[in-house]
């Protein structure tokens, strides 16, 4: 899914959250690949699983939600 670019540069912007329409699935899926790395070199896996009907995009500022995500799957390593 194409991401709109958003400018961060201004101070007043830099911590505004930047709502837009991102792929749930897409993201989890980066956050993971870029996690299993590390994952593999401590002898463990990462997966995700979406419940069935759960939507695939929503609304949500992607950089905030790949931070949380990150956090979360580096913890649980």
């Amino acid at each position: 899914m194409a991401s709109r670019q958003v400018q961060r540069d201004d101070p007043d912007e830099r911590d505004a959250l930047v709502p837009e329409q991102i792929s749930l699935t897409d993201v989890v899926g980066d956050v993971l690949a870029a996690a299993a790395p590390l994952a593999a070199e401590r002898g463990v896996s990462v997966e995700a699983f979406a419940a069935q009907g759960s939507p695939d995009t929503i609304t949500a500022d992607e950089r905030e939600l790949r931070r949380a995500i990150a956090n979360l799957v580096a913890n649980a390593i």
